[in-house]
């Protein structure tokens, strides 16, 4: 019986993504700051100075590097912060399925 020979851990490729999710929760703004306009430009310039150094992280591994983010920010201002957004998880649109959602029982409750 031949077997096939397995290669090298040393010649098979390194994945690189990162996968971040809420990098910019602690920058969010209170009800109340949001009710009353006193949204603060030091936090909107750290939510801004963090996505761009993930972009720049980015062009620099590219095309080999692939970063997954899932937050609420929207640099409305930056073009290539638009450009690089793939999908927007607003309204009803959504990650999960009707199914997930239905509150019938689920395989692990059914007897």
């Amino acid at each position: 019986m031949e077997s096939t020979p397995t290669p090298s851990l040393a010649l098979l490729p390194v994945l690189r993504f990162l996968i971040i999710d809420q990098p910019t929760k602690a920058f969010y703004p209170s009800e109340l700051a949001k009710n009353t306009g006193a949204v603060d430009d030091a936090d909107c310039a750290a939510v801004s100075a963090m996505f761009t150094v993930m972009r720049d992280v980015f062009e620099e591994l590219a095309p080999r590097m692939q970063i997954t983010v899932s937050d609420h920010a929207d640099l409305a201002g930056e073009q290539w912060f638009q450009d690089a957004v793939v999908h927007r998880w607003r309204d009803s649109s959504r990650l999960e399925t009707a199914e997930w959602t239905d509150t019938g029982p689920s395989d692990a409750t059914e007897a």
